[in-house]
């Protein structure tokens, strides 16, 4: 499903892709990379140069496909088993 980096022939690397649309980030648009942890999801831009995310990251192009994927992220959790989420296990993920 999530989609870093394609590769075209000859050696010109691409990407990284949306998770949602499956558009290539190209040039300065407003990207996104988001990441599930301990029942909170982590949402950074993607910087202009970005030509890959960190492994467990899904890449979105947009406000738009960030929504969509919150949307279905809530969906989801409104149904499964609570979560016992610690500001400690979301602050340490994010590197503060």
């Amino acid at each position: 499903m999530q989609k870093m980096m394609r590769q075209d022939p000859p050696n010109q690397v691409r990407g990284p892709w949306c998770s949602t649309c499956d558009q290539e980030k190209r040039g300065d648009s407003h990207w996104f990379e988001v990441h599930q942890l301990a029942g909170a999801l982590i949402i950074r831009r993607l910087g202009p140069q970005a030509r890959t995310v960190a492994p467990g990251h899904s890449p979105v192009c947009g406000e738009g496909c960030l929504s969509t994927l919150v949307s279905h992220w809530m969906s989801e959790k409104a149904w499964a088993p609570r979560e016992q989420t610690t500001m400690e296990a979301v602050a340490g993920a994010m590197g503060a």
